[in-house]
């Protein structure tokens, strides 16, 4: 028996031999299908709404990342290197 993912042939009604990828047919029935486009737009809101949520993520760490930057910058004695931090994180670069 061939492993999962490799062709193999079988006959189709009409007799004549066709190669199968058995992983690709599994793989195919993974997706969703949108048979409306309401469904497409639903799908879409959901993707965008996962996306800014990410996002959201992301900010949130980096300014905890700033923050810590800034704490151990002072915490140093280095007031200009933390007043930099402070204005770029204001800034937002």
């Amino acid at each position: 028996m061939p492993s999962p993912g490799t062709p193999r042939q079988r006959r189709n009604a009409g007799g004549v031999r066709a190669l199968t990828n058995p992983t690709a047919q599994r793989s195919d029935q993974c997706f969703e299908r949108l048979n409306t486009p309401e469904e497409a737009y639903a799908y879409k809101l959901g993707a965008t709404l996962k996306m800014e949520e990410k996002v959201l993520e992301i900010e949130h760490h980096e300014i905890g990342v700033y923050e810590n930057l800034i704490i151990n910058a002072t915490a140093m004695g280095r007031e200009s290197e933390a007043t930099r931090l402070a204005g770029c994180r204001r800034l937002g670069t």
